[in-house]
């Protein structure tokens, strides 16, 4: 996966055509919205996190790409690093390139960058979406959404069949973290979402929808 420095002349500059297949890759994921107004479940929410994962998936194993990978090679999409970004990662439409841009603060491990750019990547198919699938309204509206970015997350960069098969290895979460280079924490949520923590772990804080 390959950065770039974020500078004026970039942005103003940096237009491709976008090949027809790879424009069809953010609509495709999108069409797994439902086509409804009032707000989903948050069962709701999951299921279309993970179906959307599990195509990102697919469409990124076509190419023997991981799936961080293929989303920063999309011509829809860039990704650029800032020093002086005031959180971890953020992502917004920038209509000079017509761009999604998924900015990610310098210093980032690399297993942090995986995981913000998937979640950046979700955060970008809900967008203009995010009311009707997330109800504001609801004390936990905004907190839904965020999970389900990580849900997404962590969907895409541990499936569920292939942490079963790495489980037959070794069951603990530091084992499953560097088997699909992943944070611990983010191992221990999938693993607990999976529901094959098995290990003794101190109290984690937990978000509820």
């Amino acid at each position: 996966m390959t950065a770039k420095r974020a500078s004026s002349s970039q942005r103003d500059d940096d237009r491709r055509t976008v090949p027809t297949a790879q424009q069809r890759v953010l609509r495709r994921l999108r069409n797994l919205l439902p086509q409804r107004d009032e707000p989903i479940s948050w069962l709701e929410a999951e299921h279309l996190a993970a179906h959307q994962a599990m195509l990102l998936n697919r469409l990124a194993g076509g190419l023997d790409m991981d799936a961080a990978d293929f989303i920063t090679s999309l011509p829809t999409i860039r990704l650029e690093l800032h020093d002086d970004l005031p959180i971890p990662h953020v992502s917004y439409w920038h209509p000079v390139s017509q761009r999604w841009i998924i900015a990610l603060k310098l210093g980032l491990s690399s297993t942090d960058q995986r995981t913000a750019i998937l979640h950046e990547f979700k955060r970008i198919l809900d967008y203009g979406r995010t009311g009707s699938l997330y109800d504001a309204r609801r004390p936990h509206g905004y907190v839904q959404a965020e999970m389900a970015a990580d849900y997404f997350t962590g969907c895409a960069l541990m499936p569920g069949r292939e942490v079963r098969v790495a489980l037959r290895v070794d069951t603990s979460p530091t084992y499953v973290a560097d088997t699909f280079h992943v944070s611990e924490e983010l191992a221990i949520r999938r693993l607990s979402e999976l529901g094959a923590l098995t290990h003794h772990l101190p109290n984690l804080e937990r978000r509820e929808p």
